[in-house]
């Protein structure tokens, strides 16, 4: 092993440098935080979130000075974000159910995705997504590989392996949350076509976990902005409105992992790799 660091390619710059790797590995983080969905289009700033994404994204083009100040104001952003302005964005009333959430040790949490072949088809930069963490309300040391077991038998009933589009979900541009403290219940984006979509796919995510379901706790949250999907264009010179496509799409259930929060326990309960359908 050499004593000293390897010299440098002669047209290495530390500034670029730097910045790439920043950008690689930070950018995709950013965009995960701020759109978990991937409907909110790269160059979007009509809406809070999107306005807040786009001032962290590292540009390796801009100076060095802001994008060191981006970082510093996403490492800012992402603790006040969670904590207080969240509800803002979703409508979901956090504080009371904080201290609740806080002392849950385990919980299961499930990602959906869209296949690879109807993001290309939708011509979108990054799939449409969809999460939800379900507390197991018990401490991670009283969870046993039996109950684990029989959660994730039940989502692969619930949730099946997708043959064709007629066993994806529907992820559309309506917003529901349901919030249920006294279970430990608390889905801030759902989304669903309709209400009635919202209704089963609450009740199969209840059934799988052995909660029960409340009608009383579902609300629509947030409905998409028509004028945010408005864009200015010129056509032949002349200025003129044009509608965006609406952001839905197919996903299907990609993984389930298991969570033992402060003990530091992970385990993947479910993993489906990405497909085409």
């Amino acid at each position: 092993m050499p004593e000293t660091n390897q010299p440098a390619p002669e047209n290495y710059n530390p500034k670029t440098h730097f910045l790439q790797v920043a950008a690689k590995s930070l950018n995709p983080e950013m965009r995960e935080f701020f759109d978990p969905n991937g409907e909110i289009e790269e160059l979007d700033i009509t809406t809070p979130t999107g306005a807040l994404r786009r001032a962290c994204l590292i540009d390796v083009d801009e100076s060095l000075l802001l994008n060191v100040g981006k970082m510093i104001f996403y490492g800012l952003m992402t603790g006040k974000l969670s904590e207080e302005l969240m509800s803002k964005f979703y409508g979901i009333p956090k504080d009371d159910f904080k201290l609740r959430r806080n002392n849950l040790q385990a919980q299961v949490v499930l990602k959906f995705q869209e296949p690879s072949n109807l993001q290309r088809k939708a011509r979108r930069n990054h799939p449409k997504r969809m999460k939800v963490s379900v507390p197991l309300l018990k401490d991670a040391t009283d969870v046993t590989i039996a109950e684990l077991t029989a959660i994730k038998n039940r989502l692969k009933q619930r949730f099946p392996e997708p043959k064709s589009r007629t066993d994806l979900y529907l992820c559309g541009n309506n917003k529901y949350s349901y919030y249920d403290p006294e279970q430990g219940l608390q889905m801030p984006q759902i989304q669903a076509a309709n209400q009635n979509q919202a209704i089963e796919f609450v009740k199969d995510i209840c059934y799988c976990f052995s909660r029960d379901y409340d009608d009383t706790r579902l609300n629509e949250s947030r409905k998409i902005n028509p004028r945010a999907q408005d864009e200015t264009v010129k056509v032949i010179g002349k200025t003129t409105r044009r509608k965006k496509k609406k952001v839905i799409g197919y996903v299907y259930l990609v993984s389930a992992t298991f969570i033992g929060a402060d003990t530091g326990v992970e385990e993947l309960l479910l993993y489906r790799p990405r497909m085409s359908i």
